[in-house]
């Protein structure tokens, strides 16, 4: 299955979405699920842990609708932690969510779940 999300926690106050070898539509896909499964929880905030898998060209293709999607948020959104294992790339994409204002403000990067995690408490503590 190219995409696949669900709670992370009990409390589900964080959404694991896990990406592998998708497509920009099916990205939108899961946009249009993660946020319908945020409305089935009445927090003041949800964040994602978008887990991509290891092919990149997905990942280059569907950056490029990051901003767009972010255009119209999910009232509950939090921030969105992209966790990405390939740590030469990982440069290359903390640059790219930095280049826009609304990426930079809405996404993170983490080399692992647990990075992720601990980002998302960091954020939360703010």
């Amino acid at each position: 299955m190219p995409v696949s999300m669900h709670w992370h926690n009990a409390e589900k106050d964080i959404l694991f979405v896990h990406y592998e070898d998708y497509t920009v539509a099916e990205h939108y896909q899961a946009v249009t699920d993660a946020k319908a499964m945020m409305d089935t929880v009445a927090h003041d905030r949800v964040d994602i842990i978008n887990h991509l898998g290891g092919n990149i060209r997905p990942l280059m293709e569907s950056s490029q609708h990051g901003s767009n999607i972010l255009s119209n948020p999910h009232p509950r959104l939090g921030v969105i932690v992209i966790v990405y294992t390939n740590r030469l790339m990982l440069p290359l994409i903390t640059l790219g969510v930095k280049l826009d204002a609304r990426t930079r403000k809405t996404y993170r990067i983490a080399a692992s779940v647990q990075q992720a995690e601990k980002i998302i408490a960091a954020e939360r503590a703010q």
